[in-house]
């Protein structure tokens, strides 16, 4: 009688339009599957570095030996192979020095990174990497990447972090709905800033490898949780592909795992409590249109069980009630999304408090 293809329509249209809103945002899903899953979710992982923090923003500077213009292009060379947020930063350190070829190259995950450069050994990485007490350096201080020349250790280059605007307003927001756990691969050094944000019932691990942290996803499902995984995509890549949804921050979208479901940029993190809303309302927009698409019918069979309808004008409502679930689908879904702020000039702030109750 009318729209016999609710189901077939209001799922890609209204989803579809989700993930191309969500996208304006910098917000990039694999399917639209993912906004199924992403409604479900209970508890929810970040990783610390390069997550919570923004890598673009970390200070760096080096402790040790003068570096010369040639240990300037050893370490840049082979900063540049990895996709890791710390390694980026470091390259970045020395923007003059040039790039040569790197053989030899190898990642090791949670670790550090080394390779041979024109016939020089060099790596850079954590101590337990390197294999030696450190020169000039100190040990206490978070996120050290330490550097060795042709086994000489040159020093260590040092980060104090600086964490993404928004953090302590999108977490507050998060907490009131899901079960929330950080759990990163550095010491504990920022504990306390840690707990400030999260407060002190939150579960937070330090000196976490990947393993641990895959570990960790698998407990949490075994729980019967559905469980988002946010972490910079490198040595977070194991947990990403475990969880139910895994969300990988990057601000370089050249650079990502693909083991993730969603590919965030940095700068859109403080959106997160908005995905999870807009997620949840989709959701409901598609039981909307089921409803509307009964509605036709049930309103149909009364007048076709008398005989008063037309060919022509059955012919005529068909189409019609199948492209009226359409435009409902996309509009609904573009007036929720605006209503979110996460569409138009709204777009700016996530401190709303409407998200917990949504959630």
């Amino acid at each position: 009688i009318a729209c016999p293809c609710a189901v077939a329509l209001s799922i890609p249209f209204t989803f579809g339009n989700a993930v191309r809103v969500l996208t304006l945002r910098g917000i990039y899903l694999k399917n639209i599957n993912v906004l199924e899953t992403l409604a479900k979710v209970q508890h929810i992982v970040f990783d610390k570095t390069g997550t919570l923090t923004s890598p673009t923003e970390i200070p760096f500077q080096f402790e040790g030996d003068e570096l010369t213009a040639h240990d300037q292009m050893l370490v840049r060379s082979l900063a540049m192979q990895s996709i890791h947020p710390k390694s980026k930063q470091i390259a970045g350190l020395f923007p003059s020095a040039a790039i040569h070829p790197v053989e030899l190259f190898e990642e090791v995950e949670g670790f550090g990174t080394r390779g041979r450069i024109l016939g020089t050994g060099v790596r850079m990485g954590s101590r337990a990497f390197i294999g030696q007490n450190g020169k000039n350096v100190n040990d206490h201080v978070d996120g050290q990447v330490y550097l060795e020349v042709n086994n000489d250790l040159k020093g260590a280059f040092t980060q104090v972090h600086k964490y993404r605007i928004g953090l302590k307003e999108m977490i507050a927001n998060l907490t009131t709905w899901a079960g929330i756990s950080v759990i990163s691969g550095d010491n504990d050094r920022e504990l306390e800033k840690m707990h400030s944000l999260f407060g002190r019932q939150t579960e937070i691990k330090f000196d976490q490898k990947p393993k641990d942290k895959l570990k960790f996803i698998k407990e949490l499902q075994k729980k019967d949780n559905i469980v988002a995984m946010i972490g910079d995509g490198l040595n977070d890549a194991g947990a990403l592909k475990q969880s139910d949804v895994g969300i990988a921050v990057t601000d370089n979208t050249s650079y990502f795992s693909p083991s993730c479901d969603i590919i965030m940029e940095g700068r859109s993190l403080e959106f997160l409590p908005r995905v999870f809303a807009y997620a949840k309302r989709n959701i409901f927009l598609v039981y909307c249109a089921y409803f509307l698409a009964l509605l036709y019918n049930v309103i149909g069979l009364s007048f076709a069980v008398q005989g008063l309808l037309s060919p022509v004008i059955a012919a005529i409502l068909m189409p019609a009630s199948s492209v009226t679930i359409v435009l409902f689908g996309v509009a609904s879904s573009s007036l929720v999304a605006r209503h979110l702020g996460l569409l138009g000039k709204n777009a700016t702030k996530v401190n709303d408090p409407s998200l917990a109750s949504e959630n």
